[in-house]
């Protein structure tokens, strides 16, 4: 048998076995073609022989939850930079762009994907808006007609993440349950991805009839403990790969129902700490071994989403394949895709970026005129002392907590700046109605100046936090200024300032350059108060009604679990 690559004293990764073997491995074209123990036959020639002198060979990760549009970056740049941590195949969610400019963004990421060194699949977004028209306002929807549409195209994996589970729940012909009927009944043997947070007993039992049955929230055990019972492909990022969760999967050795994925990941965590390989190290870390951390972010991402040419390395499968340098530290020496090495260790960045997807207008997508102090007031019929609702940050969670808190009225205005509470607004940024809603945010948050985004999950309306309205103000117009972006400011003065000028969520930068500004921000943050394990995170979910507990939006205050506007004031 001819062969074009041939590597050989090597620890190759078996799917079946779930453990290694020493042997060899032989690629011709964009296929594994030989496999075997021990030494190579002589039947076996290759245009080129690699001694790997021991280096651990495994298939390409495979991260299965994601959001390209949560590094900020263009599919071009992300997956330049996914090749050096060992990522070959990512199934994205492009709800994100999908909120801002509907199916036209959608089909511009996939375009701007196309000649990319991985492959990128995509889930079709099923909650855009995240909730409803009535309690947050989004650039775009998608409906019934648009997920049929979407379906026309073959990089289509899965239904994304269904995020209104209220709806799923309560209302039968509600528009969650009406996309999760259409998409399951136009395509049968794809997945139906959850977002499931909390829920228990009748109500997950109920959610997973729906059809729906994986989950990437955030869960303490005995959630986790259920969802695994229950059949829930239990899909692990960053925040939830803990001891107590690690230790449980170990024992019972449910790597066949558990996916290790990113959810999201920014472009300096990508380059400080890596992608998907970041959470494979951790895994280990916390107790789990290399070949069971390999399996999940392999074979089982791969069979989750029905992809039946990879995930495992044996003849006929795609040569996507890793070596690692190291087996302690899960250090990449070198990536390949289809049977072509894409990254080798100590080679440089592709610093390929390519914008010409995304038409002139995705420029021009934050519509906001210039504001000023007056626009962040907090107005009262009131004097006096007054009760008002809090959004509570917690230093390590992007969930929140309700709370009370007493401001003075004075003149008709509640004096936020005096208090102990920093003030959230958010401005609809669409075009579409100019509304601004008003909340106040306690905790690990901003202590001093502001900080303003028009990235915020998942409508993108502009967010602007802060402890003075004119600091507010000034970091409002400097983001509109950039045309999307973000920005921290002091005494007037800009701190750091990320642009992200492609639908007010994209960079036109590298990532490496990208990175810098991006980690600049954070820094900034956290300089002022916003002690959290992810800041801008934590920032960019305050909007975001779909995740516990009390949220703002530009309707105001969203109660999460009831899924109504509550008053600020009580």
């Amino acid at each position: 048998m001819k062969c074009d690559v041939l590597f050989y004293n090597a620890n190759v990764f078996s799917s079946s076995y779930r453990r290694f073997y020493h042997g060899f491995l032989a690629i011709r074209g964009d296929k594994v073609v030989r496999i075997g123990l021990g030494e190579p036959p002589e039947t076996l020639t290759a245009e080129r022989q690699v001694d790997l002198s021991n280096k651990f060979v495994i298939p390409g990760l495979i991260d299965c939850h994601m959001h390209i549009e949560s590094s900020m970056l263009t599919p071009q740049a992300y997956a330049w930079e996914a090749v050096r941590h060992g990522v070959t195949t990512i199934i994205s969610e492009p709800h994100e762009i999908a909120n801002v400019l509907g199916v036209r963004g959608i089909e511009a990421m996939m375009d701007a994907g196309t000649d990319a060194p991985i492959d990128i699949f995509y889930g079709v977004p099923s909650c855009v808006p995240s909730t409803n028209a009535s309690l947050e306002t989004a650039g775009s929807s998608i409906g019934v007609p648009e997920v049929l549409e979407l379906l026309k195209n073959d990089s289509i994996r899965c239904l994304g993440e269904v995020m209104n589970t209220k709806s799923v729940l309560t209302e039968p012909d509600g528009k969650a349950n009406q996309l999760i009927r259409a998409f399951h009944e136009a395509a049968p043997d794809l997945p139906l991805e959850g977002h499931v947070p909390r829920i228990m007993g009748d109500d997950l039992a109920s959610y997973l009839m729906s059809g729906v049955d994986s989950d990437h929230t955030e869960h303490p055990l005995d959630e986790f403990i259920e969802r695994w019972l229950n059949g829930f492909c239990v899909q692990l990022q960053e925040k939830t790969v803990l001891p107590d969760v690690i230790a449980y999967l170990n024992r019972h050795e449910l790597f066949g129902n558990t996916c290790l994925v990113t959810d999201d990941v920014m472009a300096d965590e990508m380059i400080e700490h890596g992608i998907l390989d970041h959470i494979v190290r951790k895994a280990m870390k916390l107790g789990m071994d290399l070949k069971d951390a390999v399996y999940c972010s392999t074979w089982t991402p791969a069979r989750r989403m029905h992809l039946w040419d990879r995930g495992e390395l044996r003849p006929g499968k795609l040569a996507d394949l890793v070596i690692l340098d190291q087996e302690e530290d899960f250090s990449i020496f070198a990536t390949y895709k289809k049977g072509k090495c894409v990254f080798e260790k100590g080679s440089p960045r592709v610093n390929t970026v390519d914008c010409a997807a995304f038409p002139a207008d995705f420029r021009e997508s934050v519509k906001v005129p210039h504001l000023y102090e007056s626009d962040f007031a907090l107005r009262t019929d009131r004097e006096g002392l007054v009760n008002v609702r809090v959004m509570l940050v917690d230093p390590v969670k992007t969930q929140t907590k309700e709370s009370e808190l007493v401001l003075e009225a004075k003149d008709g205005e509640l004096l936020f700046e005096t208090s102990d509470a920093a003030m959230m607004a958010v401005i609809e940024r669409h075009g579409i109605n100019g509304n601004i809603g008003k909340g106040l945010v306690v905790g690990t948050t901003m202590k001093r100046g502001a900080v303003a985004t028009t990235y915020s999950h998942d409508s993108h309306n502009l967010c602007v936090l802060g402890t003075n309205k004119a600091d507010m103000a000034a970091a409002a117009n400097t983001v509109v200024g950039m045309k999307g972006g973000m920005a921290v400011v002091e005494n007037g003065e800009v701190i750091a300032s990320a642009a992200l000028p492609i639908a007010g969520i994209l960079t036109d930068k590298t990532c490496q350059d990208f990175a810098e500004d991006i980690s600049r921000v954070t820094h900034a943050m956290k300089e002022r108060g916003y002690d959290h394990v992810d800041p801008i995170m934590s920032f960019c979910t305050l909007a975001l009604p779909v995740s516990p507990q009390l949220k703002v939006t530009d309707f105001g205050y969203v109660n999460v679990t009831e899924q109504r506007i509550v008053p600020l004031e009580i």
